[in-house]
């Protein structure tokens, strides 16, 4: 029999430190509780109510890829290097990786239909490294051998969407769960530290164009002189995420439950277009997030229905902190679609941080281009303008144990059709 000179399974879960202090019940696999969305982490990891354009932000928000396939295109986002997680704790290979791509196809563009309709597909991977680790048997600390502990998931997600005065999406996905803490157990186990899990979500998201509304009811524009229309949006979303059965590794009767996780939130927007270039905006959004798992002093667990504990008009629309429900409160303000800056907290019984973020943007600075051009406009820079964008997106945690943990990526958005 051998033993392992390496954290214990208990051990390594704190590498999740504050992901996994709910007060209701601990999980296994951790690790899908971290968003990995650089776009959504900078609110907060607010990801259900704010329309996002890194298709990351459809890993814990499915109905994301319903609401990009009202555009015909492609988008990928990827992380240009690798995430250090926890890097105060200086562990060089403890990391965490993601990348994604999704489509879409606006039917409309096919087809003669009374309503705006999209069909799209996504796949996402995320990756956490935990290292390299040794062996050793119970003569000696001679070490006999080495493994590489890590944990993935990859996602498939099927998504519509759809736009009549309102927009709104919806969105399914099937999930492969990877856990590789060990190859062996140790002295007093049978079995291996590895366990393949599957699991689905499914998400839902509503936005209702205040100005837009009015001016269908009124039947009058409220369009400037010089071109200038205000907007303002109020959007409603909820997502259901890691729906499945238990996670074996060892002894199923020692099986633990998965982190099923509740989010429901609200978001609201308002600015400025011209011509629709939005000039200035700010968003601000609340969510609020329930881990469906109650634990029993017996040690036995189950799955709570619904929202669990989760009640939106108390939580979320009126942010009241209550039992075992955390909150996510963020805010962005995006300048001419070539900027955007974001910060927002999180709350929970044990656990608070903040995050903050930005975005680059290619798009704004196309716009703005081409209307400096005037009329003597190179014939390839709408082109550009209309069909292609490329943004950079930053954020990162402050304060608490994860205390400078940044997420980077890079993501490019190809519109095959004109918006």
């Amino acid at each position: 029999m051998r033993s392992l000179v390496a954290p214990s399974f208990a051990v390594l879960s704190l590498f999740y430190l504050p992901l996994s202090a709910y007060s209701q019940g601990e999980s296994a696999l951790p690790f899908l509780l971290i968003s990995p969305s650089p776009e959504a982490n900078g609110m907060a990891g607010t990801s259900v109510a704010v329309k996002r354009t890194d298709p990351l932000g459809a890993v814990f928000s499915p109905a994301q890829v319903g609401l990009a396939s009202l555009t015909t295109g492609v988008n990928g986002s990827f992380y240009p290097s690798k995430t250090e997680w926890l890097p105060q704790y200086n562990l060089s290979d403890l990391n965490y990786n993601a990348w994604a791509v999704q489509g879409g196809v606006r039917l409309n563009d096919f087809l003669d239909l009374p309503v705006r309709v999209g069909l799209g597909l996504a796949y996402h991977r995320v990756d956490l490294n935990l290292g390299k680790f040794s062996v050793t048997n119970s003569s000696g600390p001679e070490v006999i051998g080495t493994f590489d502990s890590y944990e993935n998931a990859s996602g498939l997600t099927f998504g519509v969407g759809f736009e009549y005065l309102l927009r709104a999406g919806f969105g399914y996905t099937f999930r492969s769960i990877s856990s590789h803490l060990s190859p062996i157990g140790t002295e007093m186990e049978h079995g291996t530290g590895i366990a393949e899990v599957p699991s689905k979500d499914y998400g839902g998201y509503v936005l209702l164009p205040v100005v837009e509304l009015l001016e269908a009811v009124t039947n009058n524009v409220a369009k400037s002189n010089t071109g200038l229309r205000a907007f303002a949006d109020l959007s409603l979303g909820f997502a259901i995420n890691n729906i499945g059965d238990k996670v074996v590794y060892v002894d199923a009767a020692q099986a633990d439950p998965l982190p099923r996780t509740a989010r429901a939130g609200v978001g609201v927007a308002a600015g400025a277009r011209y011509e629709g270039w939005e000039l200035v905006g700010a968003t601000w959004s609340r969510e609020g997030e329930d881990l469906l798992v109650v634990r029993h002093n017996d040690g036995t667990w189950e799955y709570q229905s619904g929202f669990g504990d989760l009640d939106f008009g108390s939580n979320v629309v009126a942010g009241h902190s209550s039992g075992n429900v955390g909150l996510r409160t963020g805010w962005q303000l995006q300048l001419g679609e070539f900027f955007t800056y974001r910060q927002g907290t999180y709350t929970q019984r044990y656990v608070d941080y903040e995050m903050s973020g930005m975005t680059f943007q290619l798009s704004g600075v196309l716009k703005a281009v081409t209307l400096a051009f005037g009329r003597d406009v190179p014939s390839w820079l709408p082109f550009a303008r209309d069909h292609v964008d490329v943004l950079y997106h930053q954020s990162e945690y402050d304060g608490g144990s994860l205390d400078d943990t940044q997420f980077k990526a890079l993501t490019l958005v190809i519109h095959v059709m004109p918006l």
